[in-house]
């Protein structure tokens, strides 16, 4: 964005990338029950 790209350049990596953090979002937010029930986050 800084270099002058558009802010909603929808292409193939953006997309992946977009994808990826669902991803990783919905692993996270699995886990994240675990680690409360078992002591690591208190």
């Amino acid at each position: 964005m800084m270099g002058g790209a558009p802010l909603f350049n929808l292409n193939l990596l953006t997309m992946i990338g977009g994808i990826g953090h669902v991803i990783w979002g919905v692993i996270m937010g699995y886990l994240v029950p675990y680690f409360t029930t078992s002591g690591y986050l208190k």
